[in-house]
Protein backbone atom coordinates (compact mmCIF):
# COMPACT_ATOMS: atom_id res chain seq x y z
CA UNK A 1 0.00 0.00 0.00
CA UNK A 2 1.24 3.29 -0.80
CA UNK A 3 2.44 5.68 1.39
CA UNK A 4 0.81 9.14 1.90
CA UNK A 5 2.01 12.79 2.25
CA UNK A 6 -0.05 15.95 3.73
CA UNK A 7 1.27 19.10 3.71
CA UNK A 8 1.05 21.64 6.81
CA UNK A 9 0.87 25.44 5.86
CA UNK A 10 -0.27 28.66 7.35
CA UNK A 11 0.65 31.25 9.97
CA UNK A 12 3.62 31.54 11.84
CA UNK A 13 2.56 29.81 15.27
CA UNK A 14 -0.26 28.76 14.53
CA UNK A 15 0.60 25.18 15.45
CA UNK A 16 2.14 23.45 12.57
CA UNK A 17 5.38 21.96 14.07
CA UNK A 18 3.58 21.17 17.56
CA UNK A 19 0.99 18.82 15.56
CA UNK A 20 3.61 17.44 13.62
CA UNK A 21 5.79 16.51 16.87
CA UNK A 22 2.58 15.63 18.52
CA UNK A 23 2.05 13.08 16.19
CA UNK A 24 5.08 11.97 15.23
CA UNK A 25 6.25 8.42 15.58
CA UNK A 26 10.29 8.95 15.03
CA UNK A 27 12.28 11.95 15.60
CA UNK A 28 11.17 14.88 14.06
CA UNK A 29 13.01 16.97 11.30
CA UNK A 30 12.59 20.47 12.62
CA UNK A 31 14.37 23.12 11.14
CA UNK A 32 13.89 26.29 13.99
CA UNK A 33 15.80 28.97 14.33
CA UNK A 34 15.98 31.83 16.64
CA UNK A 35 13.42 34.44 15.79
CA UNK A 36 15.41 37.56 14.97
CA UNK A 37 12.82 39.98 13.59
CA UNK A 38 8.85 40.96 15.45
CA UNK A 39 8.08 37.43 15.28
CA UNK A 40 10.10 37.12 18.50
CA UNK A 41 7.62 38.99 19.84
CA UNK A 42 5.01 35.89 19.01
CA UNK A 43 7.51 32.99 19.91
CA UNK A 44 11.75 32.76 20.64
CA UNK A 45 11.96 30.23 17.44
CA UNK A 46 10.48 29.79 14.00
CA UNK A 47 10.49 27.14 11.05
CA UNK A 48 12.86 28.54 8.18
CA UNK A 49 12.87 25.47 6.17
CA UNK A 50 10.28 22.67 6.96
CA UNK A 51 9.35 20.28 9.76
CA UNK A 52 8.77 16.64 8.80
CA UNK A 53 7.49 13.90 11.11
CA UNK A 54 5.16 10.32 10.16
CA UNK A 55 2.39 8.14 11.78
CA UNK A 56 1.91 4.73 10.86
CA UNK A 57 -1.81 2.85 10.37
CA UNK A 58 -2.50 -0.55 12.00
CA UNK A 59 -1.87 -1.53 8.29
CA UNK A 60 1.51 -0.70 8.22
CA UNK A 61 0.75 2.46 5.88
CA UNK A 62 2.81 5.73 6.48
CA UNK A 63 1.38 9.07 6.50
CA UNK A 64 4.17 11.33 6.46
CA UNK A 65 3.65 15.10 7.40
CA UNK A 66 5.46 17.70 6.10
CA UNK A 67 5.24 21.20 7.79
CA UNK A 68 6.04 25.00 5.61
CA UNK A 69 7.66 27.91 7.27
CA UNK A 70 4.82 30.61 7.78
CA UNK A 71 7.10 33.09 7.15
CA UNK A 72 6.70 34.57 3.67
CA UNK A 73 10.35 35.62 3.07
CA UNK A 74 10.71 31.27 3.46
CA UNK A 75 8.75 31.07 0.62
CA UNK A 76 11.29 29.57 -1.66
CA UNK A 77 10.89 26.50 0.63
CA UNK A 78 7.39 26.33 -0.11
CA UNK A 79 8.08 25.29 -4.26
CA UNK A 80 10.51 23.25 -2.67
CA UNK A 81 8.09 20.76 -0.31
CA UNK A 82 5.16 21.26 -2.67
CA UNK A 83 6.97 20.59 -6.32
CA UNK A 84 9.66 18.03 -4.68
CA UNK A 85 9.31 16.63 -1.63
CA UNK A 86 6.12 16.36 -1.20
CA UNK A 87 4.81 16.80 -4.71
CA UNK A 88 2.61 13.55 -4.59
CA UNK A 89 0.82 14.95 -1.82
CA UNK A 90 -2.26 13.33 -0.40
CA UNK A 91 -4.23 16.57 0.86
CA UNK A 92 -3.24 19.82 3.07
CA UNK A 93 -4.37 21.39 6.33
CA UNK A 94 -4.22 24.54 6.87
CA UNK A 95 -3.46 26.16 10.01
CA UNK A 96 -4.97 29.42 11.32
CA UNK A 97 -4.56 31.05 14.97
CA UNK A 98 -7.29 32.41 16.29
CA UNK A 99 -5.36 34.58 19.22
CA UNK A 100 -4.01 36.28 15.87
CA UNK A 101 -5.25 40.29 15.62
CA UNK A 102 -6.52 39.74 11.82
CA UNK A 103 -6.64 35.86 10.99
CA UNK A 104 -9.08 36.65 7.88
CA UNK A 105 -6.41 38.18 6.46
CA UNK A 106 -3.95 34.73 7.41
CA UNK A 107 -6.75 32.85 5.67
CA UNK A 108 -7.17 34.98 2.24
CA UNK A 109 -3.33 35.13 2.49
CA UNK A 110 -2.45 31.50 2.77
CA UNK A 111 -5.14 30.33 0.64
CA UNK A 112 -4.46 32.33 -2.43
CA UNK A 113 -0.02 31.52 -2.32
CA UNK A 114 -1.26 28.19 -2.23
CA UNK A 115 -4.67 28.44 -4.56
CA UNK A 116 -2.92 25.81 -6.69
CA UNK A 117 -2.68 22.55 -3.69
CA UNK A 118 -6.06 23.78 -3.03
CA UNK A 119 -7.57 23.50 -6.43
CA UNK A 120 -5.65 19.91 -6.66
CA UNK A 121 -5.99 18.01 -3.31
CA UNK A 122 -7.95 18.41 -0.49
CA UNK A 123 -7.72 21.02 2.27
CA UNK A 124 -9.14 21.25 6.19
CA UNK A 125 -8.59 24.34 7.93
CA UNK A 126 -7.55 23.61 11.40
CA UNK A 127 -7.84 26.88 13.52
CA UNK A 128 -6.02 26.46 16.79
CA UNK A 129 -6.56 28.93 20.12
CA UNK A 130 -10.15 29.16 20.54
CA UNK A 131 -9.55 28.74 23.99
CA UNK A 132 -7.51 31.21 24.50
CA UNK A 133 -9.71 33.87 21.99
CA UNK A 134 -13.38 32.23 20.74
CA UNK A 135 -13.50 34.84 17.74
CA UNK A 136 -13.56 35.12 14.74
CA UNK A 137 -15.61 31.97 15.55
CA UNK A 138 -16.35 28.90 12.86
CA UNK A 139 -19.28 30.53 11.08
CA UNK A 140 -17.36 33.74 10.21
CA UNK A 141 -14.45 31.57 8.72
CA UNK A 142 -17.13 30.19 6.70
CA UNK A 143 -18.15 33.70 5.32
CA UNK A 144 -15.11 34.09 4.85
CA UNK A 145 -14.25 30.82 2.66
CA UNK A 146 -17.57 31.37 0.61
CA UNK A 147 -16.41 35.11 -0.36
CA UNK A 148 -12.88 33.20 -2.00
CA UNK A 149 -15.15 30.56 -3.53
CA UNK A 150 -13.61 27.61 -0.90
CA UNK A 151 -14.90 25.12 0.10
CA UNK A 152 -13.52 23.18 3.42
CA UNK A 153 -14.22 21.95 6.41
CA UNK A 154 -13.27 23.90 9.24
CA UNK A 155 -12.16 22.62 12.75
CA UNK A 156 -11.44 24.10 16.36
CA UNK A 157 -8.69 21.87 17.11
CA UNK A 158 -5.64 21.52 19.85
CA UNK A 159 -2.49 21.15 17.93
CA UNK A 160 -1.18 19.41 21.22
CA UNK A 161 -3.13 16.63 21.79
CA UNK A 162 -2.35 13.80 19.64
CA UNK A 163 -6.28 12.87 18.80
CA UNK A 164 -6.79 15.90 17.34
CA UNK A 165 -4.60 15.79 14.76
CA UNK A 166 -4.95 12.12 14.17
CA UNK A 167 -9.11 13.26 13.72
CA UNK A 168 -7.74 15.63 10.75
CA UNK A 169 -5.55 13.43 9.32
CA UNK A 170 -8.72 10.85 9.15
CA UNK A 171 -10.76 13.22 7.93
CA UNK A 172 -8.49 14.19 5.05
CA UNK A 173 -8.05 10.93 4.52
CA UNK A 174 -10.82 8.83 4.70
CA UNK A 175 -9.61 5.22 3.09
CA UNK A 176 -7.78 5.46 6.43
CA UNK A 177 -10.71 5.79 8.88
CA UNK A 178 -10.26 2.15 10.51
CA UNK A 179 -6.76 2.06 10.15
CA UNK A 180 -5.60 5.14 12.81
CA UNK A 181 -5.29 4.70 16.03
CA UNK A 182 -8.41 4.80 18.29
CA UNK A 183 -9.99 7.73 19.19
CA UNK A 184 -12.24 8.14 22.43
CA UNK A 185 -11.50 12.29 23.34
CA UNK A 186 -11.14 14.28 20.32
CA UNK A 187 -11.68 17.93 21.35
CA UNK A 188 -12.25 19.21 17.71
CA UNK A 189 -15.68 21.69 17.46
CA UNK A 190 -17.65 21.91 14.08
CA UNK A 191 -21.12 23.47 13.89
CA UNK A 192 -23.18 23.24 11.06
CA UNK A 193 -24.65 26.86 10.02
CA UNK A 194 -26.91 28.09 7.23
CA UNK A 195 -26.30 29.71 4.40
CA UNK A 196 -27.65 33.31 5.65
CA UNK A 197 -25.63 33.01 9.01
CA UNK A 198 -22.69 32.02 6.98
CA UNK A 199 -22.27 34.82 5.05
CA UNK A 200 -22.87 37.29 8.25
CA UNK A 201 -19.15 38.48 9.35
CA UNK A 202 -17.79 41.60 9.98
CA UNK A 203 -14.16 43.10 8.38
CA UNK A 204 -11.30 43.34 10.68
CA UNK A 205 -9.74 47.22 10.18
CA UNK A 206 -5.81 47.49 10.95
CA UNK A 207 -5.73 50.16 13.98
CA UNK A 208 -2.53 51.74 13.57
CA UNK A 209 -1.74 52.89 17.11
CA UNK A 210 0.86 55.07 17.80
CA UNK A 211 2.55 51.87 19.58
CA UNK A 212 2.61 50.00 15.83
CA UNK A 213 3.60 52.80 14.09
CA UNK A 214 6.46 53.59 16.71
CA UNK A 215 7.78 49.90 16.41
CA UNK A 216 7.81 49.93 12.41
CA UNK A 217 9.41 53.28 12.20
CA UNK A 218 12.19 51.82 14.38
CA UNK A 219 12.84 48.48 12.25
CA UNK A 220 16.40 48.43 11.11
CA UNK A 221 16.88 49.89 8.06
CA UNK A 222 13.57 52.33 8.14
CA UNK A 223 14.25 55.66 8.02
CA UNK A 224 11.19 57.42 8.26
CA UNK A 225 7.23 56.18 7.88
CA UNK A 226 4.43 58.47 6.86
CA UNK A 227 0.34 57.32 7.08
CA UNK A 228 -1.46 59.15 4.25
CA UNK A 229 -5.49 58.35 3.35
CA UNK A 230 -6.28 57.28 0.11
CA UNK A 231 -7.55 60.91 -0.42
CA UNK A 232 -4.32 61.88 -0.01
CA UNK A 233 -4.52 63.62 3.55
CA UNK A 234 -1.59 63.32 6.02
CA UNK A 235 -2.06 61.07 9.45
CA UNK A 236 1.32 60.89 10.58
CA UNK A 237 4.90 61.37 9.30
CA UNK A 238 8.26 61.13 10.54
CA UNK A 239 9.76 61.52 7.15
CA UNK A 240 12.30 64.89 6.56
CA UNK A 241 9.81 67.44 4.47
CA UNK A 242 12.28 67.17 1.35
CA UNK A 243 11.18 62.79 1.50
CA UNK A 244 7.20 63.99 2.50
CA UNK A 245 6.86 66.08 -0.46
CA UNK A 246 8.09 63.76 -2.66
CA UNK A 247 6.00 61.15 -1.41
CA UNK A 248 3.16 63.08 -1.76
CA UNK A 249 3.71 64.11 -5.01
CA UNK A 250 3.86 60.66 -6.34
CA UNK A 251 0.62 59.37 -4.20
CA UNK A 252 -1.47 62.11 -5.57
CA UNK A 253 -0.68 62.20 -9.11
CA UNK A 254 -0.86 58.46 -9.43
CA UNK A 255 -4.63 58.39 -8.63
CA UNK A 256 -5.35 55.01 -9.94
CA UNK A 257 -3.21 53.58 -7.28
CA UNK A 258 -5.23 55.22 -4.77
CA UNK A 259 -8.27 54.27 -6.01
CA UNK A 260 -7.67 50.56 -6.63
CA UNK A 261 -5.69 48.89 -4.01
CA UNK A 262 -6.37 45.06 -3.88
CA UNK A 263 -8.99 44.57 -1.19
CA UNK A 264 -8.23 40.73 -0.91
CA UNK A 265 -4.56 40.67 0.20
CA UNK A 266 -3.76 42.40 3.67
CA UNK A 267 -1.00 44.23 2.26
CA UNK A 268 -0.43 45.37 -1.26
CA UNK A 269 2.80 46.76 -1.50
CA UNK A 270 5.40 49.22 -4.24
CA UNK A 271 8.72 50.63 -4.29
CA UNK A 272 9.08 53.68 -5.39
CA UNK A 273 13.20 54.96 -6.39
CA UNK A 274 14.37 58.25 -3.85
CA UNK A 275 17.68 58.91 -3.99
CA UNK A 276 20.72 56.94 -4.58
CA UNK A 277 20.47 55.31 -1.11
CA UNK A 278 16.88 55.22 -0.70
CA UNK A 279 13.87 53.84 -1.68
CA UNK A 280 10.22 53.91 -0.46
CA UNK A 281 8.45 51.17 0.27
CA UNK A 282 3.79 52.06 0.08
CA UNK A 283 2.11 49.66 1.54
CA UNK A 284 -1.59 50.06 0.81
CA UNK A 285 -4.06 48.86 3.85
CA UNK A 286 -8.05 48.89 3.67
CA UNK A 287 -8.77 52.96 3.44
CA UNK A 288 -4.66 53.90 4.27
CA UNK A 289 -1.30 53.96 3.05
CA UNK A 290 1.79 53.20 4.75
CA UNK A 291 4.82 54.78 3.18
CA UNK A 292 8.38 53.68 4.95
CA UNK A 293 11.82 55.41 3.88
CA UNK A 294 13.80 52.73 3.65
CA UNK A 295 18.39 51.90 3.19
CA UNK A 296 18.87 50.67 0.15
CA UNK A 297 19.56 46.82 2.07
CA UNK A 298 16.14 46.75 3.26
CA UNK A 299 14.11 44.99 0.75
CA UNK A 300 10.57 45.25 0.12
CA UNK A 301 9.70 41.54 0.78
CA UNK A 302 11.44 41.92 4.00
CA UNK A 303 10.02 45.30 5.33
CA UNK A 304 6.62 43.95 4.04
CA UNK A 305 7.20 40.94 6.55
CA UNK A 306 8.24 42.82 9.45
CA UNK A 307 5.04 45.31 8.97
CA UNK A 308 2.80 41.94 9.10
CA UNK A 309 3.94 40.63 12.56
CA UNK A 310 3.87 44.05 14.12
CA UNK A 311 0.27 44.37 13.14
CA UNK A 312 -0.36 40.95 14.15
CA UNK A 313 0.75 41.10 17.59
Amino acid sequence: MRDKKIIFFGAVGAGKTTAINTISEGKCINTEANASDSTSVQKKTTTVAMDYGYVTSSTNQRIHCYGTPGQERFQFMWEIITSNLASDYSGEILFLDNNRKYPQHDLHFYTKKFRHLIDDKPLIIAVTKSDIKPNPSISEYRGWLHELGIQAPIYFIDARKKEDILFLLEELLPDQAQAMNEMNSVSVIEDELNLDEVIQYSEHKVDFSDKVLNKISHLEGVVGIALITLEGKLGHSTLDTEFLIELLEFLTSSPPILEDPNKNEHVVSIELASEENYHFVINFFDDIVLAALCKKHLTTAALKQQIENIIQW
